[in-house]
């Protein structure tokens, strides 16, 4: 637990600093996050999921539009 709570600090602390990226408060194992403009978020998810991270494109679940689930992994 303490490792996933430690990769998601990490994980947390970077997307913040992308621009146009809203990072909701997470307690899970995952992290979502919403993009602007919405339209960008199947791109970066298939960006995303080429380089191996666990992203799930979540728009088109209601009101998610635009937003990713990334999944926290651990430090092995």
């Amino acid at each position: 637990i303490d490792r996933v709570i430690a990769a998601r600090t990490r994980l947390v602390g970077v997307l913040r600093k992308v621009p146009r990226a809203h990072v909701f408060p997470a307690d899970g194992n995952f992290v979502l996050v919403r993009l602007d403009p919405p339209e960008e978020a199947p791109r970066v998810a298939a960006e995303l999921a080429g380089r191996g991270i666990l992203v799930r494109d979540a728009s088109s679940l209601p009101r998610l539009s635009g937003c990713l689930r990334i999944g926290v992994g651990t430090d092995h």
